[in-house]
This record gives structure tokens, C-alpha cells and sequence, in this order.
């Protein structure tokens, strides 16, 4: 993803032409300087059969300071069952494939705590799995 001082939120070229359909229409960020340039990184902090759990910060991309950080819950959606399913396999494997390497990732003291994968296949935290 690529931010700008405008607020807005773009998802690269790649992120727009994944097979796979998200559901966020929008994320609006405030306060930040017109024009500047922001690099957003994630970090897969759990997941399992149907959730993940990830973690977002963003930088200033000039200065590196840390601008804003931000905590998902993302859930796999039938939308005509109006169900959480299970991920499709593909889908689950290129999920295994991103997350092999975030254990050299330290949980982030920002995490709330109240989002959790209860039961996930993966976690960056030590005692969760």
C-alpha cells in the first residue's frame, strides 16, 4: 500500500489485481501533513482456518517516524451465505507462505488484546500455539 498527505489510502497495482476480493471500501487517515509520503508495512500476528490477525504500521517515508499504527481482524465472508468459511485452499497456503517469515517479528506492544484468533494455525506470539 501507498499513502499520501491526503488521507487516502491506495492499494498497489498487485493488492488490486489479487484474486481474492476484500471487503474494506475506504480507510480515511487525518492529521497528516499535505503531500507527504507514508510507507505502510503489516505484520501477520495470527490466523487460522477462516480469520487473520495483522498489524499495520505507518512511517513517514522521508523522516521514518512512526506516523499512525492501525489493528485488523480480516474474515474470510461468503457473501451469499452470509457466513465466515473457510479460506479457500489457495488461499490458505499463499497465507502460510506470507507468514513464514513473521516469528522474526516481536509481538507489538500496541495490540490491544481484545482481537484474538483463539485457536490459531499460526501466531507470532510464543505461547499461542
Amino acid at each position: 500500500m501507498a499513502a499520501s498527505g491526503s488521507g487516502r489510502i491506495r492499494p498497489s497495482p498487485a493488492a488490486r489485481s489479487a484474486a481474492a476480493p476484500g471487503a474494506t471500501a475506504s480507510v480515511e487517515v487525518f492529521g497528516l501533513p499535505p503531500g507527504d509520503d507514508y510507507v505502510v508495512t503489516t505484520q501477520v500476528l495470527a490466523w487460522d482456518d477462516k480469520r487473520i490477525h495483522q498489524f499495520q504500521r505507518m512511517y513517514h517515508a522521508g523522516d521514518g517516524f512512526l506516523a499512525a499504527t492501525c489493528e485488523w481482524m480480516n474474515l474470510h465472508f461468503n457473501p451469499a451465505t452470509r457466513r465466515v468459511v473457510p479460506w479457500p485452499e489457495e488461499i490458505r497456503a499463499r497465507i502460510a507462505d506470507f507468514t513464514d517469515n513473521q516469528a522474526e517479528h516481536p509481538w507489538p506492544a500496541e495490540v490491544c488484546g481484545r482481537m484474538q484468533v483463539k485457536e490459531p494455525v499460526y501466531s507470532t506470539r510464543p505461547d499461542a500455539v
